[in-house]
């Protein structure tokens, strides 16, 4: 007896070689851990991927740490074509 194959639903990181990379995007309802050099790029992959898949019914929440605090974090956003400011607590909160 043949075994079905079962799908995973997945979320676009909105990075397109990176969604071929992991088979169509990151498995939805599940945890994601990036890991990686300083400066490699974990944190703008993870801002990116919560600005591409934020809605009011379905927010995106992020941690900042003192490092990184919230006003750096979003100057340094602006520069990339993914930031849409008027998702900025309507669908993607920092804390």
């Amino acid at each position: 007896m043949k075994k079905e194959k079962m799908e995973i639903e997945k979320l676009s990181t909105g990075v397109k070689d990176f969604d071929l990379i992991v088979n169509g995007g990151l498995p939805k309802n599940s945890l994601t851990v990036l890991g990686g050099s300083p400066g490699a790029g974990k944190t703008t992959l993870a801002m990116q991927f919560c600005f591409q898949n934020s809605t009011p019914e379905n927010p995106a929440l992020i941690f900042n740490t003192l490092s990184e605090p919230t006003a750096k974090s979003i100057q340094h956003l602006q520069t990339f074509g993914f930031f849409d400011p008027t998702k900025l607590e309507k669908s993607v909160f920092f804390y």
